[in-house]
């Protein structure tokens, strides 16, 4: 039985040209028996290329999965924190909000001409903050 076995790993190898875990899936011998028996067997250069390339696009696979399972689980602790956070903004106190509309305009707003307010930015969720902290703080009404 056992020189069975290891004619047909030989000739696995040779025939086919199969690589150690090809063999073994046909042929049920532990990993250093096989290696035994194919010593004087070796696979060419390019052989052994071309299965570390099989290799690598089925690792390729496994990493596109864990790549996918770290964005989600990402992008859940995000939209968690978002959620957290916009709770705790809802409850901004008045002069809390006073105070980030000023800094706001500190930081964005015009500085060149005193008898306008003007604020430079481009993000609808900053211009919106603005120009609901200038209707509630300075009453001026927002123009459409």
């Amino acid at each position: 039985m056992h020189k069975e076995l290891k004619a047909k790993a030989i000739k696995l190898r040779i025939e086919n040209n199969l690589s150690y875990s090809a063999i073994l899936a046909k042929v049920p011998v532990v990993k250093s028996t096989l290696s035994d028996w194919l010593k004087h067997f070796p696979l060419s250069k390019e052989k052994i290329l071309e299965l570390r390339k099989e290799g690598w696009k089925k690792g390729e696979v496994s990493r596109e999965k864990f790549r996918e399972t770290m964005c989600n689980k990402r992008n859940e602790r995000m939209k968690k924190i978002y959620n957290i956070c916009t709770a705790k903004m809802s409850k901004i106190p008045r002069d809390a909000f006073f105070v980030a509309g000023l800094m706001l305009y500190l930081g964005e707003g015009s500085k060149t001409n005193y008898s306008k307010i003007a604020l430079a930015n481009t993000d609808p969720r900053i211009v919106a903050f603005f120009t609901k902290w200038l209707n509630e703080f300075l009453n001026i009404p927002k123009k459409d």
